[in-house]
């Protein structure tokens, strides 16, 4: 919870960004609530401490792969079928398995969510 809270403290705070969250409590354990994205960017850098100072200006998470194409089409270039996101499972196994677990909340109750995508080949052709 403690590297959370100086992520939260620290995440792009220059740039006057705020990492909106609560504390809540559940059966005495207590849980974050937070944007998938300020989620995925804690996960995607939570291990970074050498070099936290950089990489807490830095975003990555803030479209995902339908808006990438999108946003892409709009400036004319062609989606390759081939271009996907997909979630590294080294990196699952090796630092996210075990230190952090998603959940979402429905009528009340925690139910698991799958971690968020690390990669994604976007192939943008110029037409």
């Amino acid at each position: 919870m403690a590297r959370f809270l100086r992520f939260a403290n620290d995440f792009r705070a220059k740039e006057v960004y705020q990492v909106t969250n609560t504390i809540h409590s559940i059966n005495n354990e207590p849980y974050v609530k937070l944007s998938l994205e300020d989620a995925s960017e804690f996960l995607s850098r939570k291990d970074y401490c050498d070099n936290w100072e950089s990489e807490m200006h830095e975003t990555f998470c803030f479209w995902d792969v339908n808006e990438w194409q999108s946003h892409m089409q709009q400036v004319g270039f062609a989606i390759h079928p081939s271009s996907s996101a997909f979630t590294n499972q080294w990196i699952v196994d090796n630092r996210w398995q075990g230190k952090a677990v998603l959940y979402t909340l429905v009528d009340g109750n925690l139910l698991p969510m799958p971690y968020p995508p690390t990669t994604m080949l976007l192939i943008a052709v110029k037409q």
